[in-house]
C-alpha cells in the first residue's frame, strides 16, 4: 500500500507500515528470476481490514460523536453492540465508567476481551430488557474482567445461564 514492496531470492521480506483502520485493496505482481513479471496483477478491492487492537466504549451522552473506529474518548461508541461488530479477534474492548445498557444479550463470539476502564465498580453492564443474560461468551478465548453485570435473571423459560451464559470463555 504506497510503494511497492520488492521481493528478492527465495524468502520473501514484508515491510510493515502503520496504516489507519480501514479496509484496503491488495495487489500482487509476480516477477520471475528473468525479470518478467506478471501481464494482470491480481487486484482484490476493499480485502485485507487494518483494525485497532482498543476499542473504546463510553455510556450514551458522555462523548462527542461517535465515530468508527472508536480509538479515542472523544469518538468512543455509546454501546458495546457497535463496538462488538468492529472488533477483531485479539481486540480488547475497554468500557468507561459508567452504566452501559446493552439491547439484550451481547454474544462475543471471538476471541475478544471486554474490561472495565477502572475495574469492576465503575464500568456496569445492564440489559434492558430484563430478563435474560447479558453475555453469552461462545469462543474459548472470550473474556469478560473488571465489569459488575446486573439486572439479570433465568427467570424467563428456557433461560439459560445467569449474567453470564458461558458456552466457552473466561470471566
Amino acid at each position: 500500500f504506497g510503494d511497492p514492496i520488492a521481493v528478492t531470492g527465495t524468502t520473501p521480506t514484508l515491510s510493515i507500515t502503520t496504516l489507519p483502520p480501514a479496509y484496503y485493496t491488495v495487489s500482487l505482481v509476480v516477477t520471475d528470476t528473468t525479470g518478467g513479471t506478471s501481464t494482470t496483477p491480481s487486484v482484490r478491492e476493499n480485502y485485507a481490514y487494518v483494525a485497532p487492537l482498543e476499542l473504546l466504549v463510553a455510556p450514551t451522552g458522555t462523548v462527542g460523536t461517535p465515530q468508527r473506529p472508536y480509538t479515542t474518548w472523544a469518538t468512543a461508541a455509546t454501546n458495546l453492540e457497535a463496538a462488538l461488530a468492529c472488533a477483531l479477534p485479539q481486540t480488547t474492548v475497554v468500557l468507561a465508567d459508567g452504566v452501559h445498557c446493552t439491547t439484550g444479550a451481547v454474544t462475543i463470539a471471538s476471541a475478544v476481551t471486554v474490561k472495565g476502564l477502572n475495574g469492576r465498580k465503575k464500568a456496569i453492564v445492564a440489559p434492558c430488557p430484563c430478563p435474560g443474560s447479558a453475555f453469552v461468551l461462545n469462543d474459548a478465548a472470550a473474556k469478560l474482567c473488571g465489569l459488575t453485570i446486573t439486572n439479570t435473571s433465568t427467570t424467563a423459560t428456557g433461560a439459560l445461564g445467569g449474567a453470564v451464559r458461558i458456552d466457552k470463555g473466561v470471566v
